[in-house]
């Protein structure tokens, strides 16, 4: 109930933080308008004779990877406010998980990850994954979804 509200107000904080080329889980970034922009870019890059070269990485797990720390370390440095992180750590932290097969095993604290399925999951992964293009002013990169 009070996900929709939060994500909303850290969408509009971060839009102007993310870089263009982040396009995964935000409004008016699409797959396709990803993929058009990756194919025109190789066609004039390959039309100036020059190289194109991609890196793919498989971040299908990547939602359950998320230190907590250090995504609450991210958004404070973006300019988040302490009760902003406050906040974010509280949705994120002290949850619990155990696993029931044959017999149930006990509970374990989960200190990474986001929450599957939740509207907040998808925002974070963006906060957490957008320092990478800091680092690369040279080349064209392209988030796919």
């Amino acid at each position: 109930m009070y996900e929709r509200p939060i994500h909303d107000q850290l969408s509009s904080f971060f839009e102007n933080i993310f870089s263009p080329f982040l396009a995964a889980f935000r409004r008016g970034f699409g797959c396709q308008t990803t993929l058009l922009r990756l194919v025109e870019d190789w066609k004039l890059t390959l039309d100036q004779h020059k190289c194109v070269a991609a890196i793919l990485m498989d971040l299908s797990k990547a939602f359950d990877c998320l230190p907590h720390r250090l995504l609450l370390a991210k958004s404070e440095a973006y300019g988040l406010s302490g009760r902003a992180v406050e906040l974010l750590g509280s949705y994120i932290g002290n949850r619990q998980q155990r696993i029931k097969i044959l017999h149930t095993s006990d509970w374990e604290d989960l200190l990474k990850g986001v929450p599957q399925g939740s509207i907040l999951g998808p925002l974070m992964f963006n906060v957490f994954i957008s320092g990478i293009f800091l680092f690369c002013t040279q080349l064209s990169f392209i988030q796919l979804c």
